[in-house]
């Protein structure tokens, strides 16, 4: 990302020093549940030499990899299960609700990215400074769906979301009777997630996990909704990130 300016240059770095040495605290992490051969067992690179980067998994074999590759490792005491959709499952509350977990408590800010994505630490702290005012949140903006009935369309292919078909149907429909609209200024891809820490993040996290765990892991469904509700506290990353080179 291009920085313009010794102005920008300087108060980029001012905000660099203080995450590193002061009270500003940022943490990266990722996660993979699943057996090997999984397209989302993969282990990107660590994003960043100073902060902390925590890498979730059930898979021993992940976990050693992760380890190899400079993460911190949690491994997590939970049962591969033998389909995908389960599988996904198991990722949705540390991607939703990291303030559930010890090990993410005590920052600032924190940066979610799917296992199949990447993050630049340079990059993701310039974009801090745009965390002003009510935003609490930015997120990777989908290039091409613009609401949640063409969201579910597309997840409809794959099998393990055409399962849930009726869950997701059904979300729709009551939010559409709520007053909330099928199509939105953005629509969110959910696999990189930028977030201040704090009561209204959390609030966001826990509206978004519950409505996952009542309609299933095709969870971009709901948060089309969940960011209308906040609407000034959601907001797209400025740079798009894209999956990792296999």
């Amino acid at each position: 990302m291009r920085v313009r300016g010794s102005r920008n240059r300087k108060r980029r770095m001012k905000r660099k020093r203080t995450l590193k040495g002061g009270n500003k605290k940022i943490v990266y992490y990722t996660c993979f549940f699943g057996p090997n051969g999984s397209a989302a067992h993969v282990i990107p690179e660590r994003p960043s030499k100073t902060s902390d980067c925590f890498y979730y998994t059930n898979n021993k074999d992940a976990s050693q990899e992760a380890r190899n590759a400079g993460w911190t490792v949690i491994d997590m005491p939970i049962e591969i299960k033998s389909t995908n959709r389960n599988n996904a499952m198991d990722s949705k509350e540390l991607k939703a609700c990291p303030h559930h977990f010890n090990e993410l408590k005590g920052y600032t800010y924190s940066c979610y990215f799917d296992s199949k994505r990447y993050a630049k630490e340079e990059e993701i702290i310039s974009m801090l400074d745009s965390m002003t005012g009510d935003v609490v949140m930015l997120i990777n903006r989908h290039p091409g769906i613009k609401g949640a009935r063409q969201e579910l369309e597309v997840a409809l292919w794959q099998p393990r979301y055409a399962q849930n078909k009726n869950k997701y149907e059904g979300l729709i429909n009551e939010k559409l009777n709520e007053g909330y609209s099928n199509v939105s200024e953005y629509h969110y891809e959910t696999n990189v997630i930028l977030r201040k820490c704090g009561d209204i993040t959390e609030r966001i996290g826990e509206d978004w996990f519950a409505d996952i765990k009542r309609t299933g892991a095709e969870c971009q469904i709901s948060f089309a909704f969940i960011q209308q509700k906040y609407k000034d506290n959601v907001r797209p990353l400025p740079v798009y990130y894209g999956y990792v080179a296999r």
